[in-house]
């Protein structure tokens, strides 16, 4: 019986003579080897503060606390709308861009020569948007033409029935 207690007993001594690290425990802030000076030296400065004091200082930490997440919060909504400005005039520019683009074979008096010269030049002074703008218009084709499609096939289910 005693072996048994023994071998209860034994190891929950032998667990608790450990470090802390040596099974599994990694302290956490209130543990003491992990203490700070500034910590240890915030307990004693409190142990003589009265419970009216504490509860100041801690409403005190929590509006420091609040003022920190509010300045965060604006400074990323400043962001956000400065990201939002760039993108806006982004899109005005490439507006712009294929007004000009798509201006260039409006004229019927235009050789198929000069249409080419102009797009060329287009290709110069604005490189990579002629490529972007003949994608976006296949693909605004398509699908118009997928729409026109599966509208006329809803028309012939809705008369077949």
């Amino acid at each position: 019986m005693l072996a048994l207690q023994l071998l209860v007993v034994l190891p929950i001594f032998v667990y608790s003579q450990q470090e802390p690290h040596q099974h599994g425990y990694r302290g956490g802030p209130y543990h003491a080897a992990h203490w700070t000076r500034k910590e240890e030296n915030l307990l004693r400065r409190n142990e003589n503060m009265t419970l009216g004091e504490l509860e100041q200082m801690a409403q005190e930490q929590e509006a420091k606390r609040l003022e920190r997440l509010k300045q965060e919060f604006e400074r990323r909504e400043e962001m956000n709308k400065k990201v939002d400005k760039m993108v806006l005039e982004g899109f005005i520019k490439l507006v712009h861009d294929y007004m000009v683009y798509s201006a260039i074979g409006r004229s019927k008096n235009m050789t198929l020569r000069e249409f080419r010269a102009a797009i060329q030049e287009f290709n110069k002074k604005y490189p990579g948007k002629v490529l972007y703008f003949e994608q976006m218009r296949r693909e605004m084709k398509e699908k118009l033409a997928r729409e026109a499609y599966e509208a006329k096939e809803n028309e012939t289910k809705t008369a077949g029935n």
